[in-house]
């Protein structure tokens, strides 16, 4: 029998059950925060030798003409918003099954 497993079922079935879309779908959110972490991580470890002005804006030239002060939110803002988007992005993705009901 072409395209089913050994048990009888269809590959459609096979990749569409709501195990397999809660392991799917979870993966990638414990890899975004994985990688979000690890960005924190190496921002921690360098921000003792970060210099007083860090540049935040780059010209067309690819020149720095924006300049903010080394704090723990100039250097942890990027990680801090993409751990929010994650989160709710992970919301959305939890209660779009019940709205749709």
């Amino acid at each position: 029998m072409t395209g089913t497993t050994e048990d009888g079922r269809t590959a459609s079935t096979v990749r569409s059950g709501p195990a397999y879309t809660w392991y799917l779908a979870y993966t990638w959110y414990l890899a975004s925060v994985a990688v979000t972490i690890a960005t924190a991580g190496i921002g921690a470890w360098l921000y003792p030798g970060l210099p007083q002005s860090l540049p935040v804006h780059w010209n067309g030239a690819g020149q720095a003409d924006s300049f903010a002060e080394k704090s723990l939110l100039s250097v942890f803002a990027v990680p801090l918003i993409a751990l929010g988007l994650i989160l709710f992005l992970l919301g959305t993705a939890a209660l779009a099954p019940r709205l749709a009901q």
